[in-house]
């Protein structure tokens, strides 16, 4: 079974014309938005979680922020190949046709999904807002003082690698 959560949003033709067609088969779900205090009782009940987007969109170009709730509930995760994610790839499958969909798929129900659910709370908790915020602060405050380099160095426990 196949769970989408969430609003519909503004679709294109393309993707409208797909979701309808999901909509008509009898194991995929539509739930309507939950608060985001309900999400982790949600993604409890889920084996695997999706970042299926189309390549051809805005999307190639975004950086899916869902990543890090999923990982956060431990969960193993299967992505289009979108370049903002391919950092993440020791915690991730990346599928770019049906054959790999389904095998990254399978292997996730299966228990064989990319890193420990451990894990992936780890990197969830290295990449919180409150880490982002630190690493900023810590770029600006060595620009002020003259000291920047460039890039900046990452600092250690956000996507450090």
């Amino acid at each position: 079974h196949f769970v989408f959560i969430g609003p519909e949003g503004s679709l294109d033709e393309v993707t409208r014309m797909g979701m309808e067609r999901c909509k008509a088969l009898p194991n995929a779900h539509f739930l309507p938005p939950r608060a985001v205090d309900d999400l982790p009782r949600c993604m409890g009940g889920l084996d695997v979680a999706l970042l299926c987007y189309r390549r051809d969109t805005w999307m190639e170009f975004a950086f899916p922020l869902k990543l890090f709730e999923y990982l956060a509930a431990g969960l193993p995760v299967v992505s289009t190949p979108l370049q903002s994610i391919l950092d993440y790839r020791e915690f991730l499958d990346i599928a770019d046709d049906d054959s790999s969909w389904h095998e990254a798929i399978a292997r996730a129900v299966n228990g064989h999904g990319r890193s420990t659910p451990e894990a992936r709370r780890a990197e969830a908790r290295r990449n919180t807002w409150d880490s982002r915020v630190a690493t900023i602060n810590d770029i600006l405050a060595a620009a002020a003082r003259g000291v920047l380099s460039y890039p900046p160095p990452r600092p250690a426990g956000v996507n450090a690698r």
